[in-house]
């Protein structure tokens, strides 16, 4: 959650830093909440272990998004580091 936090913070654009969080949060509420549900119903038709195996997919699937969505150029300038 902070890895996530420190990019929302280095691609946000000066100003809009609050409404970008404010999303964040609510996505994060969200999942907070559909994740036992989501993860029951897994054990349920794949057993313990498919809790497992489908937490590996995601995260692998997450990670390539990740790389293939993420700018490649640089983010945002900070303007509190001197240039």
């Amino acid at each position: 959650m902070m890895a996530l936090s420190a990019l929302l913070a280095r691609y946000t654009l000066p100003g809009q830093a609050g409404a970008v969080y404010g999303v964040d949060n609510s996505i994060a509420a969200g999942s907070r909440a559909a994740a036992p549900l989501l993860g029951a119903a897994i054990a349920v038709f794949f057993g313990l272990r498919g809790i497992f195996a489908i937490t590996g997919v995601v995260l692998l699937l997450a990670a390539l998004l990740t790389f293939w969505r993420l700018p490649r150029a640089d983010p945002v300038p900070d303007p509190r580091v001197a240039e």
